[in-house]
């Protein structure tokens, strides 16, 4: 498998060659000419719709772009054969991934039910046992304690969820 610079590098040979500059074949590929610089300096993942319209501009195959070299021995039938069977295992990366996405946002779900049980129940307990208590003054001075901790860990652990949970979503869709 060939690294994102070693594509950068046969992308900006390819966009040279057809003697486009960055900008011209942003407008082609329809995408900023940051875009283009960061692929060609092996910075960002190309996305697939992009990576069939970028191969059309340069007048070469995606399987040339994945491995980085013209591929002068392949003719156009095999060629367009290995660009479908790449198009189809990306769409098929792309499902697994929408799907992963999926069972995290699942699992913290289950972790924001948890911290609802938990903080439910210190609440629960204490407000009990506050209410069945003889009323001494330092066992419902705990029990307000606990109560208050009960509330805190409610707002916070939900808190500390949800940015995990914006990391994550963020993170995904850098990719």
């Amino acid at each position: 498998m060939n690294s994102k610079k070693d594509i950068g590098d046969y992308i900006q040979k390819k966009r040279k060659g057809c003697g486009l500059t960055q900008e011209k074949l942003a407008e082609l590929v329809e995408v900023s000419s940051k875009t283009i610089g960061a692929w060609e300096r092996g910075e960002s993942d190309i996305k697939n719709e992009n990576l069939e319209k970028l191969a059309k501009h340069l007048n070469v195959s995606v399987t040339e772009i994945i491995a980085a070299k013209d591929m002068p021995g392949l003719n156009e039938e095999d060629k367009q054969r290995l660009d479908q069977a790449i198009k189809e295992l990306n769409e098929k990366v792309e499902s697994v991934h929408s799907i992963t996405i999926k069972v995290e946002n699942r699992g913290f779900i289950s972790m924001r039910m948890g911290v609802y049980a938990f903080g439910l129940s210190i609440i629960a307990l204490f407000s009990a046992l506050w209410a069945c208590s003889p009323n001494t003054p330092i066992f419902s001075v705990i029990c307000f304690i606990m109560w208050i901790i009960g509330f805190v860990f409610l707002l916070f652990g939900n808190l500390i969820i949800g940015k995990l949970e914006n990391r994550t979503n963020r993170e995904s869709h850098k990719e």
